[in-house]
């Protein structure tokens, strides 16, 4: 779906799998699903474009682009039960088998998720990066008063209802690693606490 070309490609435990068909199949399943040959290419077309849109907009390449997926299976050349199979062979292989180093980077894509969300329901729009649990937060626009941007990033809590943590950055820590028109980038110590 569309969220999977969120995740990073670093998270090695990830399929990314490409099922693809050629229109003619994709016409038919779309017709033995009810729907008119009219409006089977209709949202066949629309489908395209949205996906098309998305890859584009994440990668700047074609949502067919082998680059993206782990592999690529055409649906017209096997059944469904063929496809099963071999994507159950391909996540028991090896390179995606869960690692220290694959949770780590699970891990650091999830307290960037977190804290980007949280930051953004706050008002602020700014790149999060987290790497072993640091964060690191990106502004990408001229700032007048970068002192209190700082301080204001530096105060905010954040409480995950799902799984309460508490973030906690110490000031006296922060650093402002550059600042220029073109970007501000501060680094702040964050640690989880969980309850």
């Amino acid at each position: 779906g569309y969220a999977a070309h969120l995740l990073p490609g670093e998270i090695s435990h990830v399929l990314r799998v490409c099922l693809i068909a050629n229109h003619d199949f994709r016409v038919e399943q779309a017709i033995k699903a009810g729907l008119t040959m009219k409006e089977a290419n209709k949202q066949i077309s629309k489908t395209d474009k949205e996906h098309l849109q998305w890859t584009d907009y994440i990668h700047g390449k074609s949502p067919y682009d082998e680059s993206l997926y782990d592999t690529v299976i055409p649906m017209h050349d096997h059944t469904i039960d063929d496809v099963a199979s071999m994507i159950e062979e391909i996540a028991g292989s090896n390179p995606l088998k869960t690692t220290d180093n694959s949770i780590l980077t699970t891990n650091d894509f999830i307290l960037s998720a977190a804290v980007n969300l949280y930051l953004v329901e706050s008002g602020h729009d700014v790149d999060v990066f987290s790497e072993s649990g640091n964060v690191t937060l990106t502004i990408n626009t001229y700032v007048v008063r970068l002192e209190q941007l700082k301080a204001e990033l530096i105060t905010l809590s954040y409480e995950d209802k799902e799984k309460p943590c508490l973030i906690i950055a110490d000031d006296n820590s922060n650093s402002l690693l550059e600042t220029g028109v073109a970007f501000q980038q501060l680094i702040l110590p964050v640690k989880l606490k969980y309850f």
